[in-house]
């Protein structure tokens, strides 16, 4: 169902890609194949548990790591409906000049609201 709303909302996916594992350079006959990944960027592993596991974490994160990718989602089906949950790779390079400019521009922002609060408390 997924592979036909993918193609109907026009996302680039890739279904199933093998992603070989490496040892010191060399490849391994061992692989990891994650169900989507979506715009070159986004791993989506799809579940069916009730909850997420620090495995289906692991596993997901290793994806990301392998591929140099910063976003993977992981989708359970439950009885009750879907439950995501994002993975973020923090040793990727978007991951830490997001955070880098985000810091920028809370300390800016601190900074300014205590500059008022001083104006605003000397009068």
């Amino acid at each position: 169902c997924l592979k036909i709303e993918f193609r109907l909302q026009k996302i680039p996916f890739v279904s199933e890609p093998i992603i070989n594992l490496e040892y010191k350079g060399e490849i391994l006959d061992m692989y990891f194949k994650p169900d989507f990944v979506l715009y070159d960027k986004i791993v989506v592993e799809l579940k069916k548990n009730e909850s997420f596991s620090i495995g289906n974490i692991r596993q997901i994160n290793d994806y990301l790591i392998r591929k140099k990718l910063s976003l993977g989602i992981l989708a359970n089906f439950t009885f009750r409906g879907v439950k995501t949950n994002r993975v973020i790779n923090i040793n990727h390079s978007s991951f830490h000049s997001y955070f880098r400019t985000l810091i920028r521009t809370s300390l800016r922002s601190v900074h300014s609201y205590f500059r008022t609060l001083i104006r605003t408390s000397s009068r």
